[in-house]
Formats: C-alpha cells, sequence, structure tokens
C-alpha cells in the first residue's frame, strides 16, 4: 500500500517535479558553464578586493579550480538554496498542506492506514529530492566534460551525494513536523529555522567556537570538501541518521493525533 500511496503521490507531484529538474539544470549548466571562460587572474583580484569575511561566509575561498569553483557557485549557495526551497515545500506539503486544504481526507478515510499514508508520501518525496539530486549530478557531468573543470564521475557523485542528503534532510524536517502538527507554517517555519542556522554555523560558526561547526548538517555535507576529496560516509551517514530520527518522530506522532479533515 505504501509503495503505491508513494507512486501516486509522484504522479501528481510530476509538474512540480519537472519544474524544479528544470530551474536546477538550468543553473547548475549557466554557472558552471562560466568556468571555461572566466580569467582565473581577473577573479582572483576581484576575490582579494572582498572583505575576508564575506569571502569566507560564502565560500569563495577557491575558484581557480573545478571542484572549488563548482562547489562556491552552484553545490554551496545556489544549488541548496533551490534544492532546500524544493524540498521544504514539498514536504510541508505531503501532509500538513494537504491536510490543511482537505486532499488528505480521501486517503485518511480510505482502506489505507495512516502509517501507509505516512510511509507511502515519505518515499514518495524521498524520490522527488533524489530526482533533482541527480539532475544536478548529470549537468555537472555534461558542463564539466565541455569546460575541462576536470571534475571525475566519483568526485561528482560525491558532491551531489552531498547535496542531496542535505536537502532530503531539510525536506524531512519539514514533512516530519507537519506532520505531527498538521500546520503547514509551523512546518515551514521550524525548517527555515533549521536550514538558516545550520548555514550560518557552517560558514560563520568558527568565528564564534570550534564546536558550532560540527554540529552543521551543512558541515556533514561539504566539510570533506566531496567534490575534491571524494565520498564523507561519515558525512553521509549523519545526515542519513538525521532524516531517518526525523522520519521516526513523525511516524510516532502522526497516526494518533486529530487530523483537520
Amino acid at each position: 500500500m505504501s509503495a503505491l500511496i508513494a507512486r501516486r503521490w509522484l504522479h501528481d507531484a510530476r509538474a512540480g517535479l519537472l519544474g524544479w529538474s528544470v530551474g536546477l539544470a538550468a543553473v547548475t549548466t549557466m554557472y558552471l558553464s562560466f568556468f571555461g571562460i572566466m580569467d582565473a587572474d581577473i577573479m582572483g583580484d576581484y576575490m582579494a578586493s572582498l572583505p575576508e569575511g564575506m569571502v569566507e561566509a560564502f565560500g569563495f575561498q577557491d575558484l581557480s579550480s573545478g571542484a572549488g569553483y563548482a562547489q562556491s557557485t552552484v553545490y554551496g549557495l545556489l544549488g541548496p538554496v533551490l534544492l532546500l526551497i524544493a524540498g521544504m515545500t514539498r514536504g510541508v506539503g505531503a501532509v500538513a498542506g494537504d491536510e490543511a486544504s482537505g486532499a488528505l481526507e480521501v486517503e485518511v478515510t480510505a482502506a489505507a492506514e495512516r502509517r501507509d499514508v505516512y510511509v507511502g508520501r515519505a518515499l514518495g518525496l524521498t524520490g522527488f529530492v533524489l530526482a533533482l539530486g541527480a539532475v544536478v549530478a548529470l549537468a555537472t557531468a555534461v558542463i564539466s566534460s565541455i569546460t575541462g573543470m576536470g571534475l571525475s564521475p566519483t568526485h561528482i557523485l560525491a558532491g551531489a551525494a552531498a547535496l542531496t542528503m542535505l536537502g532530503l534532510v531539510h525536506a524531512a524536517v519539514a514533512f516530519a513536523v507537519g506532520a505531527a502538527t498538521g500546520r503547514p507554517g509551523v512546518a515551514l517555519g521550524v525548517t527555515v529555522a533549521v536550514a538558516v542556522l545550520g548555514w550560518f554555523a557552517y560558514n560563520l560558526g568558527p568565528r564564534l567556537a570550534d564546536w558550532v561547526q560540527p554540529l552543521s548538517p551543512w558541515e556533514w555535507a561539504y566539510g570533506e570538501s566531496p567534490l575534491e576529496q571524494g565520498v564523507d560516509g561519515v558525512g553521509l551517514a549523519l545526515l542519513a541518521a538525521l532524516t531517518l530520527v526525523a522520519f521516526v518522530l513523525g511516524l510516532l506522532r502522526f497516526p494518533h493525533r486529530d487530523l483537520g479533515v
């Protein structure tokens, strides 16, 4: 039953999936394409003219290498912004949004149990985020081969895995909080707070205290520079664990609360 619900949810979300896929592919292609025509000396002088704090906050320390440029532009900035927005909005809408609009009533009043509805929609949301991550990986591979960025397939997969898991963590939080509370505004607010605090902890945490940055999911994703160093198994495991914790907490609450349908 859960698999059937997941397929139906993904079918209903196909237009949004297509739109976000086109957007992510376009952004990845456009920004990575600049690497082949960028003058390294001019870019270096420009970076040197920026305040040190700004360079550190936005991850612009290395724009001369293919891995550094891809991380600074797409994987560390624009990609997460788009993927997190896509995952969070879909996560909020998967249960809480449909509950508020009355669209959830058909499934929860039919033969399907609430646990099946929750698991099925969680699987659909996971597939949604994974598909978007695959789009970024494919676009990166194509542009890297054209512009000579020097990114190996394994390092592209490592970077895409980190980006995808970062998006999945936030999508799972939005989904679980929405399912636990039935309030889309609360779910979105909590997830945005998690994303913003995590970003600040990753980029500005070292200026506050040594222990701040390691608490950030962004650090788990990008702390070991996967586009340059390859897969970081520990970081991916931490992201997967946080995703699982969010899923379980939502599952414990959703089947037992009163629904506003």
